[in-house]
């Protein structure tokens, strides 16, 4: 019982707020909602990302042959893995010249390219998914400063309010003083998940990151077998 009368007074107070102050928890709200829906979304397409990204590493453990990293690429191309594959196999098939089974070494500027390619190809990818961090950060910092806005709105508002009516008694003043640290409150709620939110999706972009060079490495192994490095000078 008493928790319906709290809540109720709560509501009560957010009702009866001031239009700064619920211009202020509707804000928060917003970005609460953000985060939480950019988490789960996240949380989601990483799962199958990791999954895929592991499944093209153990597979290109077994390849022989640029054939059969092309023949990966190609299964898993609308993929993380596939699409790194397919952009750095298009910059190899302009440098490799096979014939037969024997391989034409490459110059040194040659596999300094395939290098290149495979690395801004892994820059990429890995902007593409962090680029909605630093929202997720913003969150975390504006948040709680927000929250003290309001909370300083109406606490200015609850002191003029005293000086109107020429009285400091506590059950005038208390209403006006709640109200204005509901935006506090509002503020923490809001920063403290995103604020771990935040922690666990630069974690996983550390595994992902790290995934994607397990996948650079083995590809860039396999080039070596397969095509000696030339000593002369490009």
């Amino acid at each position: 019982m008493r928790t319906v009368i709290v809540q109720s007074s709560f509501w009560q107070l957010v009702s009866h707020a001031d239009g700064m102050t619920v211009f202020v928890l509707m804000v928060l709200l917003g970005m609460s909602i953000f985060c939480w829906t950019t988490f789960l979304y996240k949380v989601l397409i990483w799962r199958a990302k990791k999954r895929q990204l592991n499944t093209v590493i153990d597979r290109m453990a077994s390849a022989q042959s640029v054939d059969d990293v092309v023949a990966i690429a190609a299964q898993y191309l609308p993929t993380v893995p596939g699409y790194f594959l397919s952009k750095v196999l298009s910059v190899v098939k302009e440098l490799l010249v096979t014939s037969g089974v024997t391989h034409q070494p490459l110059a040194a500027k040659e596999w300094a390219l395939f290098e290149q390619t495979a690395q801004q190809t892994h820059d990429d990818i890995m902007y593409h998914e962090e680029r909605i961090m630093p929202m997720i950060s913003a969150c975390v910092t504006v948040a709680p400063l927000l929250g003290l806005l309001g909370t300083v709105w109406g606490l200015v508002n609850a002191f003029m309010g005293i000086s109107h009516q020429q009285s400091a008694d506590i059950a005038a003043v208390a209403p006006g003083i709640a109200q204005a640290l509901i935006a506090t409150v509002g503020g923490l709620l809001v920063a403290i998940p995103a604020l771990i939110i935040y922690t666990y999706m630069s974690l996983q972009m550390q595994a992902m990151d790290q995934q994607l060079a397990v996948l650079s490495e083995r590809l860039r192994l396999l080039m070596q077998k397969l095509f000696a490095l030339s000593q002369r000078e490009g």
